[in-house]
């Protein structure tokens, strides 16, 4: 069962903040420079909640200390697994963007290259030339414009 203590081994100044950190499994660093930014931002509040810690919570064991930094070791190996995977995740993601964007540059240049014909509308055949940078007389006949597709 966990419990909140101070922690002698590496402490800075009581072993308040590493206590903290063993408690919550967080990386005392963070623990000591997040106390002390609130200390000098809460007008000394942090500063006396600190003082009161280090009275009242008991010193931890040697034990505890032992089991806190395993604790904090396999953790930082399940973030590295967990970064390893979600790089693996990254170049899958990009190589199915990659895959997608192939994809529908396929299927545009499939489209454009349907030409019309006979059945086609006016319309349709005009969209045609207009994509393939074809010239063509806005007076131009349905037929005169199939001629030009060809």
């Amino acid at each position: 069962m966990r419990r909140l203590y101070r922690r002698t081994r590496d402490s800075v100044f009581g072993g308040v903040a590493g206590g903290v950190a063993d408690y919550f499994g967080w990386n005392i660093g963070m623990v000591r420079t997040i106390w002390l930014i609130l200390a000098l931002f809460s007008v000394s509040g942090f500063f006396w909640i600190y003082i009161i810690m280090w009275i009242v919570l008991p010193v931890g064991t040697a034990k505890e200390f032992d089991q806190a930094d395993e604790v904090r070791e396999l953790k930082g190996q399940l973030v590295s697994r967990n970064s390893d995977r979600t790089d693996e995740i990254e170049a899958l993601k990009s190589e199915l963007d990659n895959v997608e964007q192939a994809d529908a540059q396929a299927q545009q240049k499939a489209a454009s290259s349907n030409k019309p014909d006979a059945n086609s509308t006016v319309a349709e055949i005009k969209n045609y030339l207009d994509e393939h940078d074809i010239e063509y007389s806005s007076r131009a006949t349905k037929a005169d414009l199939l001629n030009l597709v060809k």
